[in-house]
């Protein structure tokens, strides 16, 4: 019957749904309000798996609570559709009235479920009280209150810790599921219900329930379930057989092979990329037996219950583990979850036993399909969990399952419980073992994080690798750290994803052996133990690895004959493990692979077996082919032998004593762990030549034994390298045929295409700057050697546009390349003032031939203060012999060395008052050459412009006459009038001329100006008497009292003309005059 109404402070929310359905959503936000398209939202709760949440607060519209340890706002009402149905989603108060109490006595029913079990034996009648029966109350009296008779609490029964979790909180005969979750810490009694909305903190008393855990019997403890807590990063030490144990006493002891599959399905549809989207069924699958039957027959099985697509997929989570670094029982248990056991269609058909891909509308269809459980796997990694724990991605809040608060469970899944639900199946393999995995790592958590900084180093001025924000910059609370170590007053701890170069990545290999960082000690609150294991040491790190060589041969390939073993690891069959030859180059990167063949060597267990181990299988044979060292360059390589098991791997040096040997014409030398090859090359340089300034060499080179009968067999590359042995320069040559060369060597092997031609532009040549060593890269295939091209060859220089380059032999005959800049000399013999500034002189480039007036062009460039060219005049060339004799060296011709330039007044119109930098810039066809024009101190005048040179200093002042007439008071306004020219410059009319009055401080600061009226005034260009028009250089300026009184002080008058661009600024002059203006305020 239904309850009367209580009218208490609400202690929890219920959740409700009308009609039921799962996968309608309640949406959790960050306030009380949903922003613009649910833009506040945090997360999203499914009302199939939720019951009831910690009550904080509320306003008109929403709630604030807690639960699976994060706080939001819940709308009080909403209306989702939920498989094709409009379905209203609330959330109600329930107060705390004598809830214990009522607890004890009203009947309700307790369902304890294993996690392994839930849904395959209970029915939704005793699993699940119906809801809507008491929704009438609800709509008829929404403010009222109704008792929290059952809300859900956790219990230790047995050391094991259960959830049980509310189905109907104001109902107290309504029953619940209990789900196993992990071990049961210390404080929590048996036979007691103790409340928690984070499963962190536990109360006795629903009321007293907080966020921070003040007032939990552990307020100073927080417990962290073991397995919800442990970072995905680790390693489980259950193997394959206690896996395929554990599912054996499940009731799974067979796999579900390719003709039971054939059974399920009748027909099957594919889309166009062979994707298998549809089955029609001869069986169905009932999820409530997790059995399949023929036509719903439940005594007619299709499969029988003991098969499922997990037995035997063990190995494939461990390949997982190795290679991707996600634990193998995390995997396992995440698969079992997903897939009810391998046993659903998608797990089957698809091989998804992740349930990857699959929507809730066309579940099966959407579900990606999968060739094996390994791919399946690797693909889950990829695309959860390696996202997941990825510090640039908005899902990441940490390297756990956790809750909502903090872990993978916040966004991977609606269900609220998920996490600890995982965790649970984790615990039931575990408890099956003895706890083999349970506490095995040090965990340590930042339970109050602001997002702490995980460095390479034990330093915080090491670089930081990531720090524990999500890519919204939300920092991780309750963050757990998988630690392996201390140094410093820090803690070393396993990354949450794969690392390169120091930065977090969301895919590829996870290398166990260099994903670590470092955190502050003081930042971790919480500590399970101190024992450190690393899950980036196996047994194959700690145990000693063996190697020995027993024989060394060498004809059509290296054969390294000897045995290996790891102490404590039994390998009594050749199939127990396997044995590789790795090789590295010289920076320590792997180049190579070789597999070696396992033999019997029971000498090594009669040896080193102790009587306890077997090594009968150490026995090994490597053999290094001409093929195989094809694709290793000539140089350096370092040897190590890696054994392998399914397991794990170790890697060990090889060491032999100085073998030397040849394969196939390769020269091959073993000294310790170290294989040196040198490769047979013949090559030579038949021509170095020049065009222009471009280089061309050209010859023949060939790697013996190597074919090279078509164009496309090798590829030659000229190289310039620094004299550090830094390349430089690179250009590819082209191949040449040349059937001598093949004929040359006995036509025991195709070298026709041995010949090359290549030509290094001087455009190239001009961008080096050094000497160089000349090398030529011969390719075959993989394989390159790379020598120094010799030839004896006398200096030859190539001129380009900005250097010389010079190509020549040393002692040794290697060709080398120096290249400089062109050496450049100019003089200024004298310095003409007249109408216009002469400059006369001589100047040459380095190389460049001068034989007559027309081999080079000379031009002097005017520079301003800011270095851009303002002014460019052509020079004429003149005949110097002298320059020739001088410099010329019996090799360039100079005679016409000789320069003059010309400025006139037309030139000097373009350039302003100020210093210029003078430049001469000499060139031909080929190159051009610009340096600074040394010229003596003189100075003069051109046409009225004063003109001064100094070295490369050219100095333009105008002379500017000016003068007062007269000074006037004019009403309080201020007149001045006079005239003013700059001389040589014509001002015919009144529209080619400003003319400014200026008034400054006395710092020279302009703090007035004013432009005048232009006055014709004829007697001004009577009084020069020149050729020149001054006719409007009068000026009438009239200063308005106004603007007089804004200024106060004494200062300077000044006149500036400006004519084009030419100005000239300078004091203004006037008889003796002492005018005083009355003003308004200010006398002036």
């Amino acid at each position: 019957s239904e309850e009367e109404a209580v009218n208490e402070t609400p202690v929890i929310i219920q959740f409700w749904q009308y009609p039921s359905c799962q996968g309608a959503l309640h949406y959790i936000y960050n306030q009380a309000s949903t922003g613009v398209n649910d833009a506040n939202k945090i997360d999203y709760i499914d009302a199939w798996s939720i019951d009831d949440a910690l009550y904080l607060d509320e306003t008109t519209d929403f709630y604030k609570i807690y639960y699976s340890g994060l706080v939001g706002w819940v709308p009080k009402q909403t209306i989702r559709t939920c498989g094709g149905n409009s379905v209203t989603l609330t959330a109600e108060p329930r107060s705390a009235v004598a809830a214990q109490d009522i607890l004890k006595n009203m009947g309700g029913q307790d369902v304890v479920v294993d996690p392994a079990d839930i849904g395959k034996n209970i029915k939704s009648s005793t699993t699940f009280t119906l809801k809507s029966q008491f929704s009438a109350l609800s709509e008829a009296n929404p403010q009222e209150i109704l008792p929290a008779y059952s809300p859900s609490y956790y219990r230790n029964v047995s050391g094991s810790l259960q959830h049980c979790y509310a189905s109907d909180t104001k109902n107290p005969s309504s029953s619940r599921v209990c789900t196993t979750i992990g071990k049961a810490p210390s404080f929590l009694a048996e036979n007691t219900k103790y409340y928690s909305y984070d499963g962190n903190y536990f109360y006795t008393d629903i009321t007293q329930i907080s966020v921070d855990g003040s007032n939990a019997i552990n307020a100073s403890q927080p417990f962290y379930n073991y397995y919800q807590y442990l970072s995905m990063r680790s390693k489980s030490n259950i193997s394959t057989t206690e896996i395929n144990n554990y599912l054996n006493s499940r009731g799974y002891s067979e796999s579900i092979t390719a003709a039971d599959k054939a059974i399920l399905g009748k027909e099957k549809s594919y889309d166009s990329t062979g994707k298998l989207i549809e089955v029609e069924w001869y069986c169905s699958f009932n999820q409530n037996n997790r059995a399949w039957y023929r036509n719903g027959n439940v005594s007619d099985l299709c499969i029988r219950n003991s098969q499922s697509v997990l037995v035997g997929a063990f190995d494939d989570f461990k390949e997982t583990e190795n290679y991707k670094g996600v634990n193998s029982v995390f995997e396992t248990v995440w698969a079992i979850h997903e897939s009810a056991y391998g046993r659903n269609s998608i797990s089957i058909f698809k091989n998804n036993v992740y349930s990857t891909g699959a929507t809730d509308i066309d579940t099966f269809k959407n579900a990606h399909q999968y060739n094996t459980i390994a791919d399946a796997a690797n693909a889950h990694v990829d695309s959860f969990v390696n996202k997941y724990t990825y510090r640039y991605d908005y899902r990441y809040y940490g390297p756990h399952l956790g809750n909502k608060g903090s872990g993978m469970n916040r966004w991977y899944a609606s269900d609220p419980y998920w996490g600890e639900k995982i965790a649970g199946h984790y615990f039931s393999i575990d408890s099956s073992v003895n706890l083999k995995d349970y506490n095995y790592y040090s965990i340590g958590v930042v339970q109050q994080n602001s997002g702490i900084n995980i460095y390479a180093q034990p330093s915080s001025s090491s670089t930081k690798l990531y720090d524990a924000k999500n890519n919204n910059g939300t920092a991780i609370s309750h963050y757990p750290l998988l630690i392996v170590g201390e140094s410093s007053g820090y803690y070393k701890v396993k990354t949450d994803s794969p690392m390169q170069d120091n930065e977090p990545k969301n895919s590829g290999q996870y290398v166990w052996g260099s994903t670590y960082g470092y955190v502050q000690k003081s930042s971790v609150n919480y500590l399970n133990h101190a024992k450190y294991p690393d899950p980036g040491l196996t047994a194959s790190t700690v145990a000693k690895y063996n190697i020995h060589i027993d024989s060394v041969s060498s004809a059509d390939s290296l054969i390294l004959n000897g045995w290996s073993y790891l102490e404590r690891l039994n390998i009594q069959t050749a199939d127990s493990h396997t044995k590789t030859l790795v090789i590295y180059n010289s920076q320590n990167k792997e180049v190579h692979r070789i597999k070696g063949e396992n033999i019997k060597r029971a000498d090594v267990t009669s040896a080193f077996g102790s009587g306890m181990y077997n090594y009968d299988y150490a026995g090994f044979k490597f053999v290094i082919s001409k093929e195989d060292f094809k694709l290793l360059p000539e140089g350096k390589y370092t040897l190590k032998i890696e054994l392998s098991t399914t397991d794990s791997s170790v890697l060990g040096d090889v060491s032999v004593s100085n073998y030397q040997g040849s394969v196939s014409g390769i020269s091959v030398k073993l000294n310790q762990n170290y294989l040196s090859t040198q490769y047979n090359l013949s090559r030579t340089v038949d021509s170095v030549t020049q065009s222009n300034g471009d280089l061309t060499l050209s010859g023949w080179g060939c790697i013996s034994g190597f074919d090279l009968s078509s164009s496309s067999s090798i590829v030659k590359d000229i190289i310039f390298t620094d004299t550090s042995g830094k390349e430089v320069y690179r250009k590819e040559a082209t191949n040449i045929k040349r059937t001598d060369v093949t004929k040359h060597f006995g036509n025991a092997v195709n070298y026709d295409y041995s010949g090359f031609e290549v030509t290094i532009p001087k455009s190239d040549l001009d961008k080096l700057g050094a000497t160089y060593n000349v090398l030529m890269q011969f390719t075959v295939g993989q394989t390159y050697v790379t020598v120094p091209l010799e030839k004896s060859l006398q200096s030859l220089e190539l001129l380009g546009s900005q250097k010389i380059a010079t190509i020549y032999s040393d002692s040794s005959h290697r060709l080398k390349v120096k290249n400089r800049l062109y050496t450049v000399k100019t003089t200024v013999d004298s310095t003409q003032f007249s109408s216009s500034l002469k400059l006369v002189g001589w100047g040459y480039v380095e190389a460049v031939n001068q034989v007559n007036s027309s081999s080079a062009t000379k031009e002097l460039v005017v520079l301003n203060a800011s270095n851009v060219e303002v002014l460019r005049l052509t020079g004429s060339n003149v005949k110097r012999e002298d320059v020739t004799k001088a410099f010329g060296g019996n090799r360039y011709v100079y005679d016409y060395a000789g320069f003059q330039f010309t400025v006139d007044k037309t030139h000097f119109a373009k350039l302003a008052p100020g210093k210029y930098k003078l430049m001469i810039e000499i060139k031909d066809k080929n190159t051009e050459q610009k340096i600074a024009l040394n010229v003596p101190s003189a100075r003069g005048s051109v046409n009225g412009i004063e003109v001064s040179v100094n070295q490369s200093e050219l100095t333009v002042n105008y002379q500017s006459p000016k003068t007062v007439d007269t000074i006037k008071n004019n009403s309080g306004n201020l007149n001045i009038n006079g005239w003013g020219v700059i001389l040589g410059r014509d001002i015919s009319n009144q529209a080619s001329v400003v003319k400014d009055i200026i008034l400054t401080d006395s710092s020279g600061k302009e703090v007035y100006r004013k432009t005048t009226t232009n006055a014709k005034r004829l007697d001004v260009s009577k009084h020069f008497g020149s050729t020149i028009n001054y006719d409007y250089s009068g000026f009438e300026g009239l200063i308005p009292q106004a603007e007089l009184e804004k200024l106060e002080g004494t200062y300077n008058v000044l006149m500036q003309i400006t004519l084009d661009n030419m100005y000239n600024t300078s004091v203004l002059q006037s008889p003796n005059t002492n005018l005083t203006i009355s003003g308004t305020s200010k006398n002036i």
